[in-house]
């Protein structure tokens, strides 16, 4: 039977439906406290059921579907079924809450994961700007208690909605738990076989988009002499961005040490990080910057950007750097790549931190959210 306690509510479409960012974080959120917090009574709301189970720990978890789909059910017809299932707090897992959910007179918490929309403007049409900034309003006006991603993220939401720090409060995320277990030298080489990549290599993973500044990345590396450069893998999707990374390497001499690997199962990933040399991952901005912890929790070096959220994902082991200075990245790499014992004192501080990170103690953190909102 699913947990018989304090009986929470989720918007869980993009749990069941999205299988990128905000998809992620909702899955493995949920998998963990079905997991670490099993007397929770964990309510899953979504617009239609999937086709096939999504969460292995499904039998622990009460999802509701509309018997009949109505647009817009989300944002308003959600509130009536939320009352039906007489749910004791309401969690918006990505930013939202449904309008009209104050006439529950319910606790509600909302994850704020980034405010990326408000910083890089230009990166996103004017649509999708006006309709987050309606969002984020509605939850930062409305929410019992905001959840931070990250402190960097934290104070975003403070100086952006103005929202006084006590309705603040930040629960780092924690990686799906296929990453929990460091991988093997013969697990390195299976996925190099798999994908066709070289012995050695640097890895890049995240959307192929301007502000995950592979383009950089790129400029660094060539910078280096062919003798000093590792081959660099890159995991991510952009078609558009790809075709200029396309042109950039093909000007450069890059072609053939750069391998894309849009298509990588997730399965796989651990693996590939673990035979990594290093994690490049140069984000102009991000809300919070799993790839590194992903990275960290294989034992792999990362190079990352000294702005937002990534030192806090780094930790006292990663190396930051200025996104925007190319020649200060390939420094970094050079150095780096040609010392060992230093890759492997980052590996074992990278270990140390991501203990903060550990999805048991993220639960715990959930759950004493939960029950203090009713206390």
């Amino acid at each position: 039977m699913p947990g018989q306690g304090i009986a929470i509510g989720y918007d869980a479409k993009r749990a069941f439906f999205n299988r990128s960012g905000l998809g992620n974080f909702s899955r493995t959120l949920l998998n963990q406290l079905a997991q670490y917090q099993p007397d929770l009574g964990l309510h899953l709301f979504t617009p239609k059921l999937p086709e096939e189970p999504i969460f292995p720990g499904s039998e622990l978890m009460n999802v509701h579907a509309p018997v009949r789909k109505k647009a817009g059910w989300r944002t308003i017809g959600m509130v009536r079924d939320l009352e039906d299932q007489s749910v004791d707090i309401y969690h918006g897992l990505s930013h939202e809450l449904p309008k009209g959910i104050q006439r529950l007179g319910i606790p509600t918490v909302v994850s704020m994961h980034d405010v990326i929309f408000r910083r890089y403007p230009d990166h996103y049409p004017m649509v999708d700007r006006l309709t987050y900034e309606s969002k984020w309003q509605h939850s930062c006006r409305r929410a019992t208690m905001l959840v931070a991603i990250s402190e960097a993220t934290k104070r975003d939401l403070m100086t952006y909605y103005d929202v006084p720090e006590e309705r603040v409060k930040v629960i780092y995320q924690s990686v799906a738990r296929r990453f929990r277990e460091v991988t093997t030298q013969t697990d390195h080489k299976a996925v190099r076989e798999k994908y066709d990549l070289p012995e050695e290599y640097l890895l890049f993973v995240g959307s192929l988009t301007v502000r995950k500044n592979l383009l950089t990345v790129l400029k660094a590396l060539s910078s280096l002499s062919r003798s000093t450069r590792p081959p660099l893998v890159v995991v991510g999707q952009g078609k558009s961005y790809q075709r200029q990374m396309g042109a950039f390497l093909h000007r450069s001499g890059l072609s053939e040490e750069v391998f894309f690997r849009p298509d990588m199962q997730d399965e796989d990933l651990p693996a590939l990080y673990g035979g990594a040399l290093a994690l490049l991952y140069p984000s102009l901005y991000e809300g919070f910057g799993l790839p590194v912890v992903e990275g960290l929790s294989q034992r792999t070096p990362v190079i990352t950007s000294h702005v937002s959220a990534m030192p806090e994902a780094a930790g006292p082991g990663g190396i930051l750097v200025d996104p925007l200075n190319s020649s200060e990245i390939a420094a970094q790499i050079e150095r780096l790549a040609g010392d060992s014992l230093l890759r492997e004192s980052m590996a074992q501080q990278g270990q140390t931190y991501i203990a903060k990170f550990d999805p048991k103690v993220i639960a715990g953190k959930w759950a004493e959210l939960y029950r203090s909102l009713l206390s």
